[in-house]
C-alpha cells in the first residue's frame, strides 16, 4: 500500500514483489550473528573481515600474493564474491572495511586506494585467526 501510495513500482507489480521476497529471503539466509565475540553480522552487513572467514581467507590471500594487490582490488573483488551475501553494503563500505583491515594489519595508514601493495603473515588461517 505505501509503495502504490507513493506511485511505486513502475514496472509490473510481480516483478516487484518477486524482489522484494528474493531480498527477504537472502537476508534471512545471510543473517547471523557470531557470538562467540562482539562481531556481530547481521541484516546483510559485515562490520569487520574477522567476522566471515571465507571473506578473512579471500583477503589475506589476496594481501600475500606475490604480485600484490590493491585496496581498490580487494574493494572489487569483495563486492564481487560477498555482495549478495552482504546485499546491504554498498561500495563505500567495503572500501572503509578493506582500508581499516589493511591499515591495521599492515601497520601502514599511509597507503593510497590504488597503490599496490604486499603483506607477508608468519600464521596460516587455519591455526587460528590473524
Amino acid at each position: 500500500l505505501i509503495l502504490a501510495e507513493h506511485g511505486y513500482p513502475p514496472v509490473p507489480q510481480d516483478e516487484v514483489f518477486k524482489e522484494i521476497f528474493e531480498q527477504a529471503e537472502n537476508f534471512k539466509k545471510y543473517e547471523q550473528e557470531d557470538t562467540s565475540s562482539a562481531r556481530v553480522v547481521s541484516i546483510g552487513i559485515i562490520n569487520h573481515v574477522e567476522a566471515d572467514k571465507e571473506l578473512l581467507k579471500m583477503v589475506v590471500n589476496m594481501m600475500t600474493m606475490d604480485a600484490g594487490t590493491t585496496i581498490l582490488a580487494l574493494v572489487k573483488e569483495c563486492f564481487n564474491q560477498f555482495g549478495e551475501k552482504y546485499f546491504a553494503m554498498k561500495q563505500k563500505d567495503w572500501y572503509r572495511l578493506i582500508r581499516d583491515f589493511v591499515e591495521t594489519k599492515t601497520k601502514r595508514y599511509d597507503i593510497q586506494p590504488e597503490e599496490t601493495f604486499r603483506w607477508m603473515v608468519a600464521e596460516s588461517l587455519d591455526d587460528g585467526d590473524i
